[in-house]
């Protein structure tokens, strides 16, 4: 699922902020109506000011994907090295590693850095979809989906990860402070408006202005279900509203747990997994898989394989 904001009033906020200093990275997928105008996807900003803020954008002008970093009079950016397509979802990340350091992504790729010296203060409200600032502005005009926020610089194989349709929560667990599903699996998308703001992690649930409405993500998204302690796994595959190529409708409810699975036990060494009795369904609709037979086939090999690991060790 994703939320599809209009431009003009609609957005999620916090007046509290996720982060107020460096590193932090970003990341967001998005479909924009005009790419023309400058959007605010997510921002870290003092709204008593117009000149301190963490932003990543669509900038107008350049039309590309921006991170920007301003302290007082002037602003440091860097922009993805491709701009984005009208009407065509894309994924977005930006990393503040330094106070001299940004990048910005656009599909997992970047290009070069900006480096010059800026150092946002006050710091204290968080905005999706818009940066609220003492004139609060550059709306969304489109669609925004899996926002999140780390106190770390994520490296580029982990922003690649994301574009790939890693959820948030796969990717340096212990360091992501704000997500913000906007829909899917882990917020309740039978949906009053209300639910859109929803963040699982830190507690920044946005405000929503407006009347935003949930629309659909095409891409899949792999979500464990982690409660870290209680560890329970399970892969949610968005309906896609787009034509699946050959590959991708071959793809089974075995594929999918496979890759979770192995993800997780990288992550919690020697913790099974339990599906919830999730059925899985190809991504040409012609099959439908029951999930809890795939897991308890693979729990029952790891289990056999820790066996023999700990015989070769131990004797």
């Amino acid at each position: 699922m994703a939320i599809s904001f209009n431009g003009s009033n609609e957005y999620l906020a916090n007046s509290a902020a996720v982060l107020t200093a460096v590193p932090i990275t970003m990341s967001c997928w998005f479909n924009t109506n005009d790419r023309s105008n400058s959007q605010a996807m997510i921002t870290l900003v003092d709204a008593s000011a117009a000149d301190q803020y963490f932003m990543l954008r669509i900038q107008s002008g350049s039309e590309d994907v921006t991170v920007t970093t301003r302290g007082g009079p002037g602003a440091q950016s860097h922009n993805a090295p491709t701009k984005p397509t009208n009407g065509q979802w894309h994924h977005s990340a930006g990393v503040f590693a330094a106070t001299d350091s940004r990048y910005a992504y656009i599909d997992g790729v970047t290009s070069g850095s900006s480096t010059g010296d800026r150092t946002p203060t006050g710091i204290d409200t968080t905005g999706v979809g818009t940066i609220q600032d003492v004139t609060p502005g550059h709306y969304f005009d489109g669609e925004l989906a899996e926002a999140a926020i780390w106190n770390v610089a994520l490296s580029a194989g982990e922003i690649a990860s994301l574009a790939a349709g890693a959820s948030p929560l796969y990717i340096r667990a212990g360091n992501l402070k704000a997500y913000w599903p906007m829909g899917g699996p882990l917020v309740s998308s039978a949906i009053a408006a209300t639910s859109a703001g929803n963040e699982i992690i830190g507690g920044f649930d946005g405000t929503v202005a407006g009347s935003p409405s949930f629309a659909a993500h095409p891409y899949q998204i792999f979500y464990p279900m982690s409660n870290m302690g209680a560890l329970q796994s399970r892969a949610f595959v968005e309906s896609a509203a787009v034509t699946p190529t050959p590959a991708e409708a071959d793809i089974t409810g075995d594929d999918v747990l496979a890759e979770v699975i192995s993800t997780e036990r990288r992550l919690q060494q020697g913790i099974t997994v339990n599906s919830g009795g999730i059925n899985f369904t190809k991504r040409d609709n012609t099959q439908t898989i029951n999930a809890q037979n795939q897991v308890d086939e693979l729990n029952d090999r790891f289990v056999k394989a820790q066996r023999a690991n700990h015989e070769d060790v131990h004797g």
